[in-house]
């Protein structure tokens, strides 16, 4: 049976509208909010859905868009509405528009000690590979009015705002907006890999989000930890140099001092799909197991084991030293990590042909999906699989890479064991990416393929891939 039209049709909140041009053809890709189920639109299609907004009938959208010029035939336009609808994709107005006010998140007592990564500042190489990966870039309602006057030549934003942004979510433009991506990259970005925005006014100029990546802030507690992402190959290419960017700004010493938001682990971490512990115990397991990986060569081993010793013992600081130090490392058996290649096989798959429609071949994304689609694929044989288990010589990322997720508390906001398996997989890929990028003549990647895997994970929604396990694959 159809389902009703709404009386006062607005565009769902979940679902988001991304404007981008493609090998030069302007196109409106509609998702609903997953990342992979797509619907691709005219801009002028779009044009009339942004006039959806909640206060007004179909009849009115058709005339309110007929009066900002935008016309098409009545029936096309409810064809297009109706099919939406269906799809879930629209929701009835009137009713929508009294929100609930958003719960606030947790506070950060402005006096909580920071604490940064020891020894690491970031060196950017200014190539842009981080401005042309990820399908939503977020400005404010200021920042869009600082870029459109900084760079109003670009797409005309400064005259037509609506061709450079659209409502981060939903038709309603309320606070956040969503740049046009120009061949997957930010409309600011300059072909020479340089942000438009930072070199007219420098990097205040642009926005919340891209200033702080790829800087994380976890409260644990008792401090604030200050990591990085390690998605940017300028993450791994600043291990060891000195001169880069601190992590904390010179002066900084509590919570209060940086301008930024912060995540908060939850007061009980999920450490297995059926016990969770309270966050302190938590994180002194994950103190003990930073530094015993210290001592330990390879990464890959030291993130099996840490997920097998939490299995037995739970998070004691003892456990992990027995594990990690006075016993022979634990690797993942091929029966064992088969199902977990097999489901990120299957979660990039779903991805490349959910996306194929709308990203062009000179997209970053759909390059990485294929490349590491075709990683995880030669990962199931015995062969290619028990070579990217053997030790590397030179672990200095895949150490790092350990490093960085320990100290930043990164797997504490999920089941902790499954996102210890989750990043030796990862590793694993990496490994197997290297001769595939080397082909591809990307030298640049080749050097740091665990940033090309986080960044495409991230960027394409594959890091749901776990939840496709049967529920003993997830720790065992």
């Amino acid at each position: 049976m159809p389902r009703p039209l709404p009386h006062h049709p607005r565009i769902a909140n979940h679902v988001q509208a991304r404007r981008q041009i493609v090998d030069g053809k302007e196109i409106v890709v509609v998702t609903d909010g997953q990342g992979n189920r797509a619907r691709v639109i005219t801009p002028e299609q779009w044009d009339m859905l942004a006039c959806a907004d909640g206060t007004r009938t179909v009849d009115g959208i058709f005339l309110a868009a007929a009066g900002n010029r935008i016309y098409s035939r009545a029936s096309a336009f409810r064809d297009l509405i109706e099919d939406m609808n269906e799809e879930g994709l629209v929701d009835e107005g009137l009713e929508s528009l009294s929100l609930k006010k958003p719960s606030p998140p947790p506070d950060t007592p402005s006096d909580r000690p920071l604490l940064a990564l020891p020894g690491y500042s970031l060196t950017c190489d200014l190539s842009g590979r981080c401005c042309g990966v990820y399908p939503s870039i977020s400005f404010s309602e200021l920042e869009t009015a600082r870029a459109r006057s900084l760079r109003p030549d670009v797409l005309d934003g400064g005259n037509k705002p609506w061709q450079v942004f659209t409502p981060y979510s939903g038709s309603r433009a309320l606070k956040t907006f969503a740049v046009t991506l120009v061949d997957g990259n930010c409309a600011y970005l300059e072909p020479s890999g340089l942000c438009s925005l930072h070199a007219s006014a420098g990097p205040e100029a642009k926005p919340y989000g891209c200033r702080h990546f790829p800087l994380t802030h976890h409260d644990d507690g008792v401090h604030v930890r200050v990591s990085i992402r390690t998605e940017c190959p300028c993450t791994f290419s600043s291990i060891g140099r000195e001169g880069g960017a601190p992590l904390v700004p010179p002066g900084a010493r509590t919570a209060g001092d940086l301008p930024t938001d912060f995540d908060v682990v939850p007061e009980r971490v999920e450490v297995t799909p059926s016990a969770s512990c309270p966050r302190a115990e938590v994180v002194e397991w994950s103190n003990a197991a930073l530094l015993a990986h210290k001592r330990r060569a390879d990464a890959l081993s030291t993130l099996w084991t840490l997920a097998a010793a939490l299995e037995q013992e739970g998070p004691t600081p003892t456990g992990v030293t027995r594990w990690l130090l006075d016993r022979e490392p634990v690797l993942p058996t091929p029966a064992e990590v088969r199902p977990w290649l097999g489901a990120v096989a299957a979660q990039i798959q779903e991805a490349l042909e959910g996306q194929h429609a709308w990203r062009g071949p000179r997209d970053r994304c759909r390059t990485g999906l294929r490349l590491i689609s075709g990683a995880a694929r030669r990962l199931m044989e015995l062969e290619a699989l028990s070579a990217a288990l053997a030790p590397r010589d030179d672990p200095q990322d895949e150490r790092f890479y350990v490093n960085a997720a320990l100290f930043g508390h990164h797997l504490l906001s999920e089941t902790v064991v499954t996102a210890l398996r989750d990043r030796a997989v990862r590793v694993l890929v990496s490994r197997a990416l290297v001769p595939l990028l080397a082909r591809e003549n990307a030298a640049a990647d080749a050097a740091h393929p665990l940033a090309i895997v986080d960044q495409v994970f991230r960027a394409a929604g594959t890091s749901a891939y776990p939840d496709r396990l049967p529920s003993p694959s997830r720790t065992t």
